[in-house]
């Protein structure tokens, strides 16, 4: 198929998955809460189809057909350019908005093809099954959403002194494949997917004794299937003009005796297999994230310097202070972004160029943090004034009044309080404070991040030019390490 248009998007989502949402079963083509946010979903597909975005947002394949570019396999640093800008095309559009649009798991699907190659050294069968389930993707152009964590679980009494069993786990195999029970986190736009990927590490089997990894693909309208969706956090209308567009929902999975049949096993594999590999699966996400939010913080800086002029308070220095350090933020994810493909490496396993992995998993530490501040100085720059942001109808109500009251320095008290509305709705709503927390959290905790980097970085230049000094006579100048 190819390339597919918004309306087959659509029409396969009307396959009876189940998603459950307060209690009972929806449509997410229609349902109130999902509809908008499948319709911005099915915007991205067409978006990929415009004569105007051809080149930018496609490729052709090595079968000849025209296919998403985030489903390339970048062989070069003009490959890692060319998916970048397909990144920053829709990133533009939405603002930055939407994570986990299709191309982002379509980055994870290319990134499994290269990793099938590294799995011939494991299993010919598995190295196979998972470039099939690549080129599958690749050709139907599927939206897949992703399950890589544990949910809630019951831990064990402490004196029982051991680890809880996995929520997810393989209770037996067939001949026609692996069937699964139990629980797994945390699906970002599930309801809207056609296909979810396990990540390894989820379903868990046990094998002469010894636990095993499982890592499979299955239909998101799969029987024994549910998705367990938290409450929706979309706007409507004028009121919520951000929320009211893509609220992408997080899910639970729900899994009940699940048949995955064996050809979308991917791996199954001892548990203490290496895969030196999987973590350059990683360096691809982590670049999405990074040239997605360079488009995110643009909307911030702009907010802020509109709010700042229609308060009157642009020509405070402690404002310009807080506007020139998101415009720092702004300047310092660009610069991540050129990194990562400037600095890109070749990985002699999968034949793929890998963005950067250091500069995309700084970027993605550092916005964790950048984002909170950047909420924070919003909510300054706007105080009460987000208190005093009528309702459309009550603007229609007030008639002049509203030019005599709400105006600001903007050109018109309609859209006045329009902007003071959709800095609210990214800043302080619930749909917005589920953007900060995702900013934060969706690659972990930022503190581990940061200790992690301490434990991996490579001290030996850091240390070396530190002795180097200690070694310094009292006088002179500096060593240049080529003395004789």
């Amino acid at each position: 198929m190819a390339l597919r248009t918004g309306s087959q998007y659509l029409a396969a989502l009307r396959d009876g998955r189940t998603v459950i949402h307060d209690g009972r079963a929806v449509d997410v083509s229609e349902a109130p809460g999902f509809a908008a946010t499948a319709a911005t979903v099915a915007q991205f597909y067409d978006f990929q189809n415009l004569a105007s975005m051809a080149e930018i947002m496609s490729y052709t394949s090595e079968d000849g057909e025209r296919v998403g570019m985030a489903f390339i396999e970048p062989r070069s640093r003009e490959d890692l350019r060319r998916r970048a800008a397909a990144y920053a095309a829709w990133a533009e559009v939405s603002c930055g908005l939407m994570a986990r649009s299709p191309d982002y798991m379509s980055t994870c699907l290319a990134a499994l093809g290269g990793i099938s190659r590294v799995f011939e050294g494991v299993d010919p069968v598995l190295a196979a099954r998972a470039r099939k389930i690549y080129i599958d993707a690749r050709t139907r152009d599927l939206c897949y959403t992703h399950t890589f964590s544990e949910p809630f679980k019951v831990l064990p009494p402490a004196s029982e002194g051991s680890e809880p069993a996995p929520s997810c786990r393989v209770v037996r195999e067939t001949a026609d494949g692996l069937v699964i029970s139990g629980a797994r986190a945390l699906a970002t736009l599930a309801p809207f997917s056609d296909m979810n990927f396990d990540l390894p590490g989820g379903a868990l089997c046990v094998r002469e004794g010894q636990p095993w990894l499982a890592g499979f693909v299955m239909p998101s309208s799969a029987p024994g299937l549910r998705w367990i969706c938290r409450d929706t956090l979309g706007g409507s209308g004028r009121e919520a003009s951000l929320s009211s567009r893509c609220d992408e929902m997080d899910c639970v999975a729900l899994f009940d005796e699940c048949l995955i049949p064996w050809e979308q096993v991917y791996l199954l594999v001892p548990a203490d297999t290496p895969f030196p590999a999987m973590p350059l699966v990683m360096a691809g996400l982590q670049h999405h994230v990074v040239v997605r939010c360079v488009a995110k913080t643009r909307l911030f800086v702009g907010l802020a310097h509109l709010i700042a002029e229609s308060s009157r308070v642009g020509q405070f220095v402690n404002v310009r202070a807080k506007i020139g350090e998101m415009i720092g933020f702004l300047n310092t994810m660009e610069a991540f972004a050129m990194a990562a493909i400037e600095g890109a490496i070749e990985d002699p396993e999968t034949g793929h160029c890998v963005p950067h992995p250091a500069s995309v998993e700084a970027g993605v530490t550092m916005y964790s943090e950048f984002h909170g501040k950047m909420v924070h100085h919003l909510l300054d720059l706007g105080g009460s004034r987000y208190m005093s942001t009528p309702q459309a109808a009550t603007l229609d109500l007030l008639g002049g009044l509203v030019e005599d009251h709400f105006r600001g320095r903007a050109e018109s008290g309609r859209d006045n309080v329009a902007l003071f509305r959709l800095a609210w709705d990214l800043v302080g709503s619930g749909w917005g404070s589920r953007h900060n927390l995702y900013e934060r959290f969706h690659f972990g905790d930022a503190t581990l991040r940061k200790s992690a980097a301490y434990l991996h970085h490579d001290m030996d230049g850091a240390v070396g030019m530190v002795r180097r000094l200690l070694k310094l006579p009292a006088a002179g100048g500096f060593s240049t390490g080529a003395e004789g």
